[in-house]
């Protein structure tokens, strides 16, 4: 579970304080609660920064304070990884309004300004604005607006589909055998389609499969009488998930993700017959399927004849260049084996468009 947030803020001597809040609880790519409010600083704002901020002390003085909202803050982020864009800023800030409170918050912090710097997406003085640019996400001055709230939400999700190996998974939504039984663990599996992973004690993934149907999937694994699924069962401590909405792409991840992670359960995949469908080495083009939520589609990216990688676009965004489809794709190492998945799809049109570049 995650706690999603943007604030912006004002200087009042030698401290911060909160101008204006978005905050969204996230799960299984839904935003679950939320909070978007003005605040009302206790100071005055620059003639300046009213114009830049369009938000006037007028208004601001009519908006709750701080610890007016503080309860539902702490509702929202309860239990809960907190996602923000540059955390030296945003929780620094936030930490430092529960402190005036005499209420110490202790959080685990995901900071997006530091994935994004760590896989060389961006330099370390991108701001958020200029990421949402990149990205081709919708993202506004008026920051009464939730908008800059979702643009982390969707950045979020754009870099949990870049960590190919794996290296988030402690921050994927768990569900474990300790704290539930089994039933419940699979009747609350979502009926999408998708990747999940078995994981042991120690945290390390020892099975996993794609899926037309995670909750079907793990059912029907756990409850066979096969020596595999004996096995699974006796060392499972708990199962993640990520939901692709596309099989294309929930084959492509499975087939790179057991490369790179050899799970200890997993057998060796057969090779399967190369099909004979070819790309044209002078064009690039996607092919596009449905996304993880309503809104979104999804894409595999071919550049002149060879597979870059896949990703996901909102419908409202444009993604006609190569230069945007190259910010969004998650980039991979074609192999014979994803050529032939990708080639096999395109013969037997599993897909909703191709979109020629």
């Amino acid at each position: 579970m995650y706690s999603i947030l943007h604030i912006e803020s004002v200087k009042n001597i030698d401290e911060e304080k909160i101008l204006s809040i978005a905050l969204f609880r996230y799960e299984n790519n839904e935003v679950l609660d939320q909070l978007v409010s003005i605040l009302n600083p206790e100071t005055l704002v620059s003639d300046e920064c009213e114009v830049r901020l369009g938000l006037s002390n007028k208004r601001l003085r009519k908006a709750p304070k701080f610890y007016e909202i503080a309860k539902r803050v702490l509702e929202i982020i309860e239990g809960t990884i907190l996602i923000c864009f540059d955390k030296k800023n945003q929780s620094f800030i936030l930490k430092k309004e529960f402190e005036r409170l005499g209420y110490p918050l202790d959080l685990e912090i995901f900071d997006l300004k530091y994935e994004f710097t760590k896989m060389n997406i961006f330099s370390k003085n991108v701001t958020l604005a200029i990421a949402c640019k990149e990205f081709g996400i919708p993202f506004t001055r008026d920051f009464s607006n939730k908008l800059n709230g979702l643009a982390l939400v969707k950045l979020f999700k754009i870099i949990k589909e870049k960590d190919i190996e794996k290296q988030l998974n402690q921050r994927k939504e768990i569900f474990s055998i300790e704290d539930q039984n089994l039933f419940k663990i699979q009747r609350d599996l979502p009926h999408e389609v998708g990747v999940f992973y078995i994981h042991n004690k120690k945290g390390e993934i020892i099975f996993l499969e794609k899926s037309m149907n995670v909750h079907n999937s793990v059912n029907q694994l756990f409850t066979s009488q096969s020596m595999l699924s004996e096995n699974i069962r006796n060392h499972t401590d708990y199962i993640t998930f990520d939901i692709t909405g596309s099989e294309l792409i929930a084959s492509i991840k499975t087939q790179i993700e057991t490369e790179k992670i050899i799970p200890l359960l997993n057998k060796k995949r057969p090779i399967e017959k190369e099909c004979n469908v070819l790309f044209d080495e002078s064009i690039s083009f996607l092919i596009t399927d449905k996304g993880r939520v309503v809104g979104e589609e999804s894409f595999v990216f071919i550049k002149k004849g060879a597979i870059i990688g896949y990703g996901y676009y909102d419908l409202n965004i444009q993604v006609n260049t190569l230069n945007k489809v190259e910010k969004l794709v998650t980039k991979i190492n074609e192999t014979k084996e994803i050529r032939t998945l990708v080639r096999s799809f395109i013969k037997e049109k599993k897909y909703l468009e191709i979109i020629d570049l």
